[in-house]
C-alpha cells in the first residue's frame, strides 16, 4: 500500500490533475482502468473523482478550485451553505479547535484577519494546507495538534474559537458531547479564558435543553437547515454572563434565507385562529420543528396569513399561501375523518395502491399507516395524517405547490 506522501505526490501531480480534468464526467471506477499506475495508484486517482463529483454539489469552492477531497472530512461536513450561513461576527484572531476538511475555517476566514485551525491527524492537516493554498485563503494557519493539547500550551488570547466535535465511535447510542473528540465539557473553561465567545456545532440530534444544561455560558441554541434538511445545532457561549437565552432557526431554501430568533422563555404557543376553510398545509422547514419555534413562526406570519396550529409538532392550515414561506405548502385536494375500513374502500373505488404517506401529531406510525391501509409506498399520490385540537384524526389528500 503506498504511503500518504506518495499518494499526496500522485493526487498534485500534473498528470492527475490532467486525468482528473479528462475525467470529470465519468464513471470513476471505469475511468480508473484508464489510468496509469498500479491498483493502488488508480484507486487513489478514483476515489479523489469521486468526491470532487460529489463535492459539485455540495462544496462548489472545493470543485473550482479542484481540491482534494479525503473521503471520511468529506461525508462529516455539512457543505459550503452551511459553513457560509455561521459567521455573524467579525474579529481579529480565530480559532478553530477542528479543521477537518476545513470548511468552517474558510467561512470564517473571511470575517477574521487570522485563524489557527487545529488538526491533530497529519495526512488531513496536509490536505488542508494544500486544500486552502488553492482556495487562496493565506490567513488561515493549519497546525498539526489535539485541541487538549494547543489549549494547554497557548497564551495568546483569541476573539472567537470555533469547536466541531466529532463522534469517538459510530454506536447507536444516544448522542453525548462527552462521547465525542474533544471533549468540549472538560475544555469550555479553559476556552472561555482563551476566548470571548465560542461557537460550537454538535450533531442535529442533539436535544437543544440539554445543551443549556450543560452548557451554562450559553446564550443562544440555534439551528441551521439547508433545502428541508437540519445539518447543525449551533450553541453560542459568552464569557461574560447575561440573561440572554435565545433559540434560533436559520433556514437557507433554494438560496434564500429565513431567520427566526425568540427568548428562550418566551416561545408562543400553539394559536388557533379563526378563518375561512382551510385550502393549504404549509409545512415549516424541519429546523423549526427541531428548535420547538413552529408557534413562534405562526405568530410572525399572523399579521399577513393567518394560520391555525393544533400541536407545535403539527401542520399549519391557511386560506392562502403564505408569504415567502420557509417550507414546503400543501394543496388540500380532499379531506377524510381517519376510519381505516371506509378508507380502504376508498383506496379500492380510486384504484389507490401506492402513495407516499407523512404525519406529524398522529398516533400511528408511518409504517403502521402503510399496513393499516394496505398501502405500498411510491406513487403520484401524496396522503397527510394529523389530528385536529379535539384530537380527532384526520386525512388528507394534498399536491405540492410550493
Amino acid at each position: 500500500m503506498p504511503n500518504f506522501s506518495t499518494i499526496l505526490s500522485l493526487l498534485t501531480s500534473t498528470y492527475a490533475k490532467n486525468w482528473i480534468e479528462e475525467n470529470l464526467a465519468e464513471d470513476p471506477a471505469r475511468a480508473a482502468l484508464r489510468a496509469e499506475g498500479d491498483p493502488q495508484m488508480r484507486a487513489a486517482l478514483a476515489t479523489q473523482l469521486k468526491y470532487l463529483q460529489k463535492a459539485q454539489k455540495k462544496l462548489p469552492a472545493w470543485f473550482e478550485a479542484r481540491c482534494l477531497i479525503p473521503a471520511v472530512p468529506f461525508e462529516q461536513c455539512s457543505g459550503q451553505v452551511a459553513a457560509l450561513l455561521k459567521p455573524t461576527q467579525k474579529g481579529g484572531r480565530l480559532l478553530d479547535l477542528t479543521c477537518g476538511l476545513g470548511v468552517d475555517s474558510w467561512a470564517h476566514s473571511f470575517h477574521f484577519q487570522e485563524v489557527i485551525s487545529l488538526e491533530p491527524d497529519p495526512e488531513r492537516a496536509a490536505y488542508a494546507r494544500y486544500n486552502f493554498e488553492l482556495l487562496g485563503r493565506k490567513n488561515i494557519t493549519v497546525i498539526n495538534s489535539t485541541a487538549e493539547a494547543y489549549l494547554a500550551e497557548s497564551r495568546e488570547p483569541f476573539d472567537f474559537i470555533l469547536a466541531d466535535p466529532s463522534r469517538r465511535d459510530e454506536s447507536g447510542r444516544k448522542f453525548l458531547l462527552e462521547d465525542c473528540q474533544p471533549d468540549v465539557l472538560v475544555l469550555q473553561n479553559r476556552m472561555l479564558e482563551l476566548a470571548t465567545a465560542i461557537l460550537l456545532k454538535v450533531s442535529p440530534l442533539f436535544d437543544l435543553e440539554e445543551g443549556f444544561r450543560l452548557l451554562p455560558q450559553t446564550t443562544r441554541a440555534e439551528v441551521v437547515s439547508v433545502d428541508g434538511e437540519v445539518k447543525e445545532v449551533l450553541f453560542h457561549l459568552q464569557r461574560e454572563q447575561t440573561n440572554l437565552h435565545e433559540i434560533s432557526v436559520t433556514v437557507s431554501r433554494k438560496g434564500e434565507v429565513f431567520r427566526l430568533t425568540t427568548p428562550r422563555d418566551a416561545v408562543p404557543s400553539a394559536e388557533m385562529l379563526l378563518h375561512q376553510k382551510p385550502a393549504f398545509i404549509p409545512e415549516p422547514d424541519p429546523a423549526f420543528y427541531k428548535a420547538g419555534l413552529v408557534p413562534a413562526l405562526q405568530a410572525r406570519l399572523k399579521e399577513h396569513c393567518p394560520t391555525n396550529l393544533n400541536h407545535p409538532q403539527g401542520y399549519l392550515f391557511s386560506a392562502e399561501i403564505p408569504p415567502n414561506f420557509p417550507g414546503r405548502v400543501f394543496a388540500i385536494q380532499e379531506v377524510h375523518s381517519y376510519k381505516p375500513a371506509q378508507l380502504k374502500k376508498l383506496f379500492r373505488e380510486k384504484g389507490l395502491k401506492k402513495a407516499w404517506i407523512m404525519r406529524r401529531d398522529f398516533d400511528l406510525t408511518v409504517k403502521n399507516l402503510y399496513t393499516a391501509l394496505n398501502l405500498k409506498e411510491g406513487g403520484n399520490q401524496t396522503l397527510l395524517f394529523t389530528r385536529d385540537a379535539q384530537g380527532e384524526r384526520w386525512l388528507y389528500f394534498v399536491k405540492v405547490v410550493n
